[in-house]
């Protein structure tokens, strides 16, 4: 992975609306559309696929985004299991070699958007110490993910 790839900073929030006043009260951040996805698919070592309620929004500057992420309870999105920098985001070309690269050098696999039969999909969360968590994400997505933050919806 090259430093130069990390795309954001994502924190845990419990209520997505008040932390994006709070964070534009300190510091001048425009949003995106917060996003609301009542099913979003993620798949952990410990209970298989699952679909869980997640709301988000990235900040729309750039090059290094702030993420908010308010999740459920239980969930490698809970806010209630820490405070601070949850993970960074950083841009890979293959979900599949990279995360079984850092698994091969002691990472833990935390959660996925599919299984690893699958390929994992098009994130992965993994704990790599001494950095912390990590979130992969596909470079296939950064199309999409560009023009949300430059205004469109997201798709």
């Amino acid at each position: 992975m090259d430093p130069a790839d990390i795309f954001h900073f994502g924190f845990l929030v419990a209520d997505l609306s008040k932390a994006m006043r709070d964070w534009s009260s300190l510091q001048e951040i425009r949003w995106a559309e917060p996003v609301e996805v009542p099913d979003q698919q993620v798949w952990t070592p410990g209970e298989g696929q699952l679909s869980v309620p997640l709301r988000f929004v990235y900040s729309s500057e750039g090059p290094v985004h702030v993420e908010l992420v308010e999740g459920p309870a239980g969930s490698i999105w809970d806010c209630s299991q820490r405070s601070g920098i949850h993970h960074f985001g950083v841009w890979v070309n293959d979900i599949s070699v990279q995360t079984q690269d850092l698994l091969d050098h002691g990472a833990r696999l935390l959660a996925a958007s599919r299984s690893p039969a699958e390929g994992y999909g098009n994130f992965t969360y993994l704990e790599v110490a001494p950095a912390g968590v990590i979130e992969l994400v596909s470079l296939d997505i950064r199309p999409r993910m560009e023009a949300w933050w430059s205004g469109a919806a997201f798709a």
